[in-house]
């Protein structure tokens, strides 16, 4: 039977990958420190000992492909300069993929060449977070930061790039999502073609930039959101819908304003909030509420 370094190589060859010689070291010691803490820490359902071809283009190859196709996204914005550290918030990152080899992929930035990231992640379960931990330090991942808790238990910061896999991505995630998305900066999300119908959730906070295909054959692909940028955004302060009618308006946090035209006096506007939960009425922090022209 082929090594497992044989066997990662064979599936970058399929996917027509090229990374360099130190990458391909630290893509090979994350896979064998997965593999070893798999043993005794439930990190991925995927079979690992030994790998299929399918486990290593999920966890390997989807986010190296998805590391090409950023930058060349990133290099077509005017709002990034090549030599820039990027800084990228991976949110649920359990195994560490995508967030590990989109690190690697991504890389150390060049000065006056290409980019590179400093990244984040987000994961709630203890044992998780010490195995990512664990990872950072073995690479090493320099600058890397592992956060033991849930995305909306944090002080929300602008990233450049956020990524995530997530099964069923709702208007509750994009909504604390977007929070740590700077303007203009983008959503890196691995998804089935199938998870195309959950589009309308991450709008207003999100638009669709583009779809990329990441395995030939399968129907993996990344959806690349972009937060609007050059926008204005207005605080209205709690209490401030006080006289609504609903409750659950009354008791709403802070709201964000987007306008969609300059503010004229007493310009009325629409309420947007989402959808009550059984038994929770109150809105969801930080909605979007468009304007009426």
């Amino acid at each position: 039977m082929a090594s497992i370094a044989d066997q990662i190589q064979a599936r970058f060859a399929n996917a027509d990958l090229s990374i360099s010689s130190q990458q391909s070291e630290s893509i090979l010691s994350y896979f064998g420190l997965l593999t070893k803490w798999n043993k005794t820490i439930n990190l991925t359902a995927l079979a690992l000992d030994p790998p299929t071809p399918q486990t290593l283009d999920r966890l390997l190859v989807e986010p190296l492909v998805a590391a090409g196709i950023a930058r060349r996204v990133l290099d077509s914005m005017d709002a990034f300069s090549g030599g820039e550290t990027l800084r990228l918030l991976d949110v649920g990152s359990g195994g560490g993929s995508p967030a590990i080899p989109l690190a690697i992929g991504l890389g150390k930035p060049t000065p006056g060449v290409g980019f590179g990231v400093e990244l984040s992640m987000v994961e709630s379960r203890g044992r998780k977070a010490a195995f990512l931990r664990e990872v950072v330090r073995d690479i090493p991942l320099e600058g890397a930061r592992v956060y033991q808790s849930r995305l909306e238990e944090l002080q929300p910061q602008a990233f450049d790039l956020v990524s995530i896999r997530a099964v069923r991505a709702d208007g509750d995630l994009w909504e604390a999502l977007a929070d740590f998305v700077k303007p203009s900066g983008l959503v890196l999300w691995f998804r089935t073609a199938g998870d195309s119908g959950q589009d309308a959730w991450f709008a207003p906070m999100l638009e669709l930039d583009s779809l990329h295909p990441l395995i030939p054959g399968t129907s993996s692909e990344l959806a690349i959101l972009r937060r609007p940028g050059a926008e204005r955004y207005v605080t209205v302060p709690r209490g401030t819908l006080g006289r609504a009618k609903s409750p659950s308006l009354r008791s709403c946090p802070p709201f964000t304003l987007r306008p969609s035209a300059p503010l004229p006096p007493l310009l009325p506007f629409l309420l947007t909030r989402t959808r009550p939960k059984p038994n929770n009425t109150v809105c969801k922090a930080r909605k979007i509420i468009s304007l009426a022209k």
